[in-house]
């Protein structure tokens, strides 16, 4: 299959960032898929990863920080046939952390990929929920006020059939994206 990138917006992201490698093997894993631009929906909030619905030449939809899985939820559910496929930084995983308890609990055929980096990196470096606590962050000390989540962990206890982690880099990326989005229920991919 083509690749659904939007030729007409490309992927733009900082040098070095690792969101584009991202970008593209989500493109390689649906193309695998025989998934057509008819028959996925890219969901998203805000920040680098809010910005990968207009990166596809897909169904889209691009909403508040941390609410993208109820959205996605909306779509999937009026519009069963389509792969929704929710991508989320860490910032808003952690501002809509309810939302993931909500929807691995609810089991839904979405597929989250969080683009795990751990801070807020547009906003210069503040600590989010995933953040270690030795990292040197913008926002100073207070990542050691918190123990960072993680983020696998708590979506099994709650619920979650698909989990997996994996690193931007691992050679076996495409594969594990495309997996998530083949399997039958809530999937998360930890990226």
């Amino acid at each position: 299959m083509d690749s659904l990138i939007n030729q007409n917006r490309p992927p733009v992201f900082c040098p070095g960032c690792s969101h584009d490698r991202s970008v593209r093997a989500l493109d390689k894993a649906l193309g695998n898929l025989g998934v057509g631009p008819a028959d996925a929906a890219i969901v998203s909030d805000i920040g680098c990863s809010g910005l990968f619905d207009v990166f596809f030449n897909t169904h889209a939809l691009h909403g508040l920080h941390g609410r993208a899985l109820t959205y996605a939820a909306g779509i999937k559910l009026a519009q069963p046939g389509l792969k929704v496929v929710v991508t989320m930084g860490d910032g808003g995983l952690g501002i809509g952390g309810a939302h993931l308890l909500a929807a691995c609990r609810r089991n839904l055929d979405l597929t989250l990929l969080v683009l795990n980096n751990f801070n807020f990196c547009m906003t210069g470096g503040q600590f989010s929920c995933t953040t270690p606590p030795e990292a040197g962050v913008g926002s100073g000390f207070l990542n050691c006020l918190e123990r960072p989540m993680d983020v696998g962990t708590v979506a099994v206890a709650a619920g979650a059939p698909f989990v997996t982690r994996c690193s931007v880099y691992d050679k076996d990326l495409v594969d594990k994206i495309q997996a998530a989005i083949a399997f039958e229920g809530f999937s998360l991919v930890d990226i």
